[in-house]
């Protein structure tokens, strides 16, 4: 971590792609075809790729929501 000081700000950027990926796989009916969707959509900006396959640029709404979803559940729960 300390020799490649430039790879650490990719976690948090990951973190939100994958779950963006993740949030709309849940959604998809057939998940082969969904797959395939995304992973045909070629080489382009990561902004421009996530808009296309998830419907919205990088962003941590996404995660945001989650959480309010399961803070909701959780109070359900107690």
């Amino acid at each position: 971590m300390i020799d490649s000081f430039l790879y650490l700000p990719d976690y948090p950027i990951g973190h939100i792609i994958a779950y963006q990926i993740k949030d709309r796989m849940k959604k998809a009916r057939n998940l082969g075809s969904e797959f395939e969707r995304m992973a045909m959509y070629g080489r382009v900006a990561p902004d421009l790729w996530m808009e296309h396959t998830t419907g919205s640029t990088i962003s941590s709404q996404a995660l945001l929501t989650g959480t309010e979803k399961a803070l909701d559940k959780l109070a359900r729960i107690e």
